[in-house]
């Protein structure tokens, strides 16, 4: 809620608007987040069960950290339509910078003969189709456990994982005294890919395809969604400022990736001397705290005396997260998850009843304190029983539209 008093928007405006923009902020991300799990709900549950198994066979990020060297700059490509401008530069990067992609740039890469180190996903549904084609495949894949079923199950390279809260894996990691290392996600993959690279501790990020606007009106590189993409309607989209345009479209998805962009790099910076961010886009919006130059410009010169390296084989000589013992004991938490699901609705059947009787005891009309008292607490004995189980979090991810009615008279809370 936001209340201002008369006549200050007149007196105090330039004061205002700054926590304005937070509060409105903050309410597009609470609304972004709960139309994505209401769009997505089924569908993360699903991933989740489907891609335990290939966890506890698997990799997570910080693995990657270990065996990635850091002495030169990253590439964090996206598939913003400026791509098509400069994607054929990315060739003299190839083992000299350390290349990650999205998923939706694999096609335009891999047909122009760029094989990205690895690649990111975060989403829990996605045309598996951004990534049919030939070597696709083989490339290391990046993704939380909620990530597209199909999509992990493709990838015959490395699975990295790393975790998104979901509290089954947390288990498989905690059962064998881990931690499964996390990631900022930020709300897309290029989000979760910056922020991985950060974490690694790449001193430069150089981003291409970072659009994060329609560009000459169109959402997303040529040869992505369709070989040709079609020009857009951005009439009532946010205007902000271009790299190389004085204005440039953007919807409020983008402009909310394009804040988070901006806020991470300013972070970033204060906690770390010389970190750099070079935006070689050549197109798009313009990302605060980032240096505009062209590709060529930026590869001439991080890519200057910067030997070789076999990425491919770094990545290959990675350590997987469990070893064989630790492997059995996970699978062996994996054969009770059925069974847990079939305790969950026995007390839940249990639930049921006891509301039951509460409702009869408000009907009579003589609605005895202690019997209402016993009731509630038998109530808040098996709520805490139930919820503390690791597969009740999958149930309460798919009904977000029941969550969400229920919850509709509470405040969302932040610390600051």
């Amino acid at each position: 809620k936001e209340e201002i008093h008369p006549n200050y928007k007149e007196i105090y405006l330039e004061e205002i608007l700054p926590y304005i923009r937070l509060l409105h902020r903050c309410v597009e991300m609470v609304m972004m987040n709960y139309n994505t799990r209401k769009k997505l709900s089924t569908h993360i549950a699903q991933n989740v069960l489907k891609n335990i198994p290939f966890i506890c066979e698997g990799y997570h990020v910080q693995e990657l950290a270990k065996v990635i060297p850091k002495d030169r700059a990253a590439v964090l490509i996206s598939a913003g339509p400026s791509l098509n401008k400069n994607i054929g530069e990315l060739k003299k990067a190839k083992n000299r910078l350390f290349l990650v992609a999205v998923d939706t740039a694999i096609k335009p890469l891999l047909r122009e003969g760029i094989v990205p180190d690895a690649f990111g996903t975060i989403d829990a549904k996605k045309p598996l189709d951004l990534i049919d084609v030939k070597g696709a495949a083989d490339i290391p894949i990046i993704a939380p456990p909620a990530a597209l079923n199909a999509m992990i199950k493709h990838q015959k390279g490395k699975r990295i994982f790393f975790s998104d809260e979901h509290l089954i894996p947390e288990k498989v990691y905690s059962l064998n005294d881990k931690k499964f290392p996390m990631l900022e996600m930020g709300g897309s993959v290029a989000c979760m890919l910056f922020s991985r690279l950060y974490r690694m501790n790449f001193q430069t990020i150089i981003l291409v395809g970072q659009d994060l606007a329609f560009t000459s009106n169109k959402s997303h590189a040529d040869g992505t969604f369709q070989e040709k993409m079609p020009e857009e309607n951005t009439k009532g989209m946010r205007m902000v400022k271009g790299n190389y345009e004085d204005r440039v479209p953007t919807p409020a998805y983008f402009k909310a990736f394009l804040d988070w962009f901006e806020d991470f790099i300013n972070g970033g910076k204060i906690y770390r001397s010389g970190f750099r961010v070079i935006n070689a886009t050549e197109g798009g919006a313009y990302i605060k705290g980032t240096e505009v130059m062209t590709l060529r410009e930026a590869l001439e010169e991080t890519c200057e005396g910067v030997e070789e390296v076999g990425f491919a084989d770094k990545i290959e000589g990675m350590e997987p997260a469990f070893h064989k013992d630790e492997q059995t004991k996970a699978m062996e938490y994996l054969a009770k998850i059925p069974g847990n699901f079939d305790k969950i609705v026995k007390e839940s059947e249990n639930l049921r009843k006891i509301y039951q009787k509460l409702q009869k005891v408000g009907k009579s009309g003589g609605a005895e304190k202690d019997s209402c008292r016993k009731q509630l607490l038998k109530i808040k004995k098996i709520t805490k029983k139930i919820t503390a189980m690791p597969e009740y979090q999958l149930i309460e991810v798919s009904m977000p539209v029941a969550d969400y009615i229920l919850r509709n008279e509470y405040f969302y809370e932040s610390k600051d």
